[in-house]
């Protein structure tokens, strides 16, 4: 082969990679200007590896099964980005907290699967059960606010690795049983986030979480 054939292949191969590593980025705005006007579709829309940027607004559409209702439903085949607006303006959950609450709300919802879920930029609240709740291999969690949740993070096994970093689990909507984060990942940190207003900051001890850290945090 020719130099000049090595170093096309080279290129194509690079170019390859990067659209592997990088992926697609949907767009969810309200206004119309985006790919989609509702979440759910665009999660439905992208492949593995992709980013979903949701713009401003309050995001309530469900996806209804006979459990309970989730507002963002992930299949667990599909690593996704999430990435919001701000945690101001993108919410995630309808404006008041249902009552009497039906205790089956979901504002984030991953069943099993070998993949990584990563939610950033956002604010999810007013779920009468949890504002994530997540069984797939690894969870990310930066920049986000949880706001009147029961379970503010349900991070089930199979999870293996979960980080939450300069977040807010904040305002349980019942002090006598509300968890801020329950955590059954075996390797978790926990990092510049504050927890208030929850009987539970974080519970850990009996659930498999062994190798866990916990810095910077205000309780």
């Amino acid at each position: 082969m020719t130099r000049w054939g090595i170093c096309l292949m080279a290129g194509l191969m690079v170019l390859a990679i990067c659209s592997v590593v990088h992926g697609r980025t949907w767009r969810v705005e309200r206004d119309g200007s985006g790919d989609y006007t509702v979440i759910q579709q665009a999660v439905n829309a992208a492949s593995s590896g992709d980013t979903i940027q949701i713009g401003p607004g309050r995001y309530t559409e469900i996806t209804p099964f006979t459990w309970g209702d989730v507002i963002v439903w992930l299949d667990g085949t599909k690593s996704l980005t999430f990435l919001g607006a701000g945690t101001d303006a993108t919410i995630i959950g309808p404006a008041v907290f249902p009552d009497p609450s039906p205790y089956n709300d979901y504002g984030f919802g991953c069943t099993y699967g070998d993949v990584t879920i990563r939610v950033e930029n956002l604010r999810i609240e007013n779920q009468s059960w949890c504002g994530l709740a997540m069984f797939n291999r690894e969870v990310i969690l930066l920049d986000c606010v949880i706001d009147y949740c029961f379970y503010g993070a349900s991070i089930r096994e199979p999870v293996s690795n979960l980080t939450i970093q300069s977040c807010q689990f904040i305002n349980g909507p019942y002090l006598g049983a509300s968890t801020a984060i329950w955590c059954e990942a075996p390797h978790a940190e926990i990092r510049d986030t504050l927890i208030e207003n929850y009987l539970l900051g974080f519970s850990g001890d009996s659930t498999g979480a062994t190798d866990v850290l916990v810095t910077g945090c205000r309780f």
